[in-house]
């Protein structure tokens, strides 16, 4: 049970990091641009 929890919240974690990325990664290639 705990693992399987463990590995949602993991899932989660990846989803959240390339929502923080995004924003980011757009403003660097409009930078570029």
């Amino acid at each position: 049970m705990a693992a399987a929890v463990g590995r949602e919240e993991g899932e989660e974690d990846e989803q959240g990091k390339k929502k923080r990325l995004w924003p980011w990664l757009r403003l660097r290639l409009q930078q570029c641009s």
